[in-house]
């Protein structure tokens, strides 16, 4: 996962280069999920990527760039076609899918959407071992810790991502109490 909160990332032009780096580092066809972009606190710039500066920087991996809310995400057109979305797609119920003046994808997915993506995003990078997700939980609740947060809830976990939050706390890796809330790629949102 890369890291593209303001605090580490001043500007666009910063969150692109640090896509470009894991990029650089990452087999083709691999998914890139960047999180914590907030472009109203960057030092410089307040506008969030397009579809087009994206695909500059990763035209063979699919990349989302996912707003500090989670409730929207910024896409090249590897994560779109991978997630199922075309030119002729209709915005999924509950959500809707960004599109320039000609009508084009321009790369903005917003909740069912953006929660489409981010499903298959995961599924993808979870091909290449639960460890990736381990390690994040570990850095996520000490970074939280730091912070005198002892207590997380995550909206949208579908059933592979369950199963990891159950081992890692069978485990003793999960520490920070946690409720889930169930999420599925197929669910009554029509995903």
């Amino acid at each position: 996962a890369v890291d593209v909160r303001p605090e580490v990332t001043s500007s666009l032009d910063a969150v692109m280069a640090k896509v470009g780096a894991a990029v650089a580092a990452t087999e083709p066809g691999r998914w890139i999920m960047a999180f914590g972009f907030d472009p109203k606190h960057m030092r410089r710039g307040t506008r969030a990527p397009t579809r087009a500066e994206i695909d500059d920087v990763a035209p063979r991996n699919p990349v989302l760039i996912v707003h500090f809310s989670f409730h929207e995400s910024f896409a090249n057109g590897a994560a779109l076609a991978a997630s199922g979305f075309s030119e002729a797609s209709a915005d999924p119920p509950a959500g809707k899918l960004g599109r320039d003046r000609s009508g084009r994808l321009n790369g903005y997915l917003f909740e069912a959407a953006h929660g489409r993506a981010v499903v298959c995003a995961q599924a993808d990078l979870l091909k290449f071992g639960k460890e990736l997700m381990r390690t994040g939980i570990e850095h996520f609740q000490n970074e939280l810790f730091s912070r005198g947060i002892t207590g997380i809830c995550d909206p949208w976990v579908p059933h592979f991502i369950e199963e990891i939050y159950v081992e890692a706390a069978q485990s003793g890796l999960l520490k920070i109490g946690a409720t889930l809330m169930a999420g599925s790629p197929v669910g009554r949102l029509g995903l």
